[in-house]
């Protein structure tokens, strides 16, 4: 009788662990890239930006912002140039450093001739971005490009210039004559304090990464949980490896999340988790704004 409790508790020992390795080889997790920057946005900026700009809170990664200036530019030209760039630091966060890396944000070029449009117009000009990532919070500048003629109607203050290093920082044409940003340009023009407040506004933002947590979607059972997360970094610079959280009351899960670039994300797909009871996702790290980084369940 006693060879058969024994046989019986062997039996029953072996019946759970079995269930065990069962659970364990079944337990899957998947990680799914995706780009988050055409989703709808998870969290707001409060910006200020009152004048007219290409896209949405359009700005670069930080407020210190490289650029060249090409050998055909003439040393004049070069000048009137940082003349722009100063004027712009005067009265901004912003701060222009000259680089000759190959990975500058602005390229400056020149040329000896203005293209003529009209008998009465001529585009002394041309600037703007060239690579552009929605990252969902931000329309992020990575690099940026602008082309002066010359022309015969120099201002005495480098308004032409300003006027295309602003089309580089994202900004458009207005309707305000007094602007320096009319499409037809005069001596007269001026910076308007609306451009201002909204460069420092957008960039009064620290380059940081934004990560958050986004549709959710769970299956309780009994004692275990299916879940599919999405996780994204819509902020200015990429992320560190990460750990997402689930956690109740008595025990936590962690997760490893691979850096995500601006604009970038992943979907956490993950069978048979071990937990139960009132969940919370989150992920603990500091960035722009925490509140995007917890779900509650």
């Amino acid at each position: 009788m006693k060879n058969i409790y024994v046989l019986l508790a062997l039996v029953l020992v072996v019946v759970l662990l079995g269930g065990y390795l069962v659970y364990i080889v079944y337990q899957q997790k998947i990680l799914l890239n995706i780009m988050v920057g055409k989703n709808e946005t998870i969290g707001v900026i409060n910006s200020n930006v009152t004048t007219e700009m290409f896209y949405r809170n359009m700005r670069f990664n930080s407020s210190k912002i490289s650029f060249h200036i090409s050998n055909d530019c003439s040393d004049y030209r070069r000048e009137r140039m940082i003349d722009a760039m100063s004027m712009l630091e005067n009265h901004t966060l912003l701060t222009f450093k000259e680089s000759s890396d190959e990975n500058m944000q602005v390229h400056i070029f020149c040329s000896r001739e203005a293209k003529n449009v009209t008998a009465k117009e001529y585009i002394v000009g041309e600037g703007g971005p060239t690579k552009i990532i929605d990252t969902g919070l931000f329309n992020l500048i990575l690099e940026g490009e602008l082309s002066l003629f010359q022309t015969s109607i120099d201002c005495i203050s480098p308004n032409v210039e300003m006027h295309e290093l602003l089309h580089v920082l994202g900004f458009a044409h207005v309707n305000n004559t007094e602007s320096i940003m009319y499409p037809i340009s005069s001596c007269n023009q001026k910076i308007t304090q609306d451009i201002i407040d909204s460069i420092n506004s957008l960039y009064s933002y620290l380059p940081e990464p934004d990560l958050y947590l986004a549709n959710l979607n769970l299956t309780k059972k009994v004692g275990y949980i299916d879940f599919q997360i999405e996780i994204g970094n819509q902020g200015l610079i990429s992320s560190p490896n990460v750990m997402l959280i689930v956690e109740n009351n008595e025990k936590q899960e962690e997760f490893e999340i691979p850096a995500l670039e601006v604009g970038e994300g992943r979907i956490l797909d993950v069978k048979n988790l071990k937990i139960s009871g009132n969940l919370v996702f989150y992920v603990d790290y500091n960035d722009l704004n925490k509140d995007n980084n917890v779900l509650r369940v």
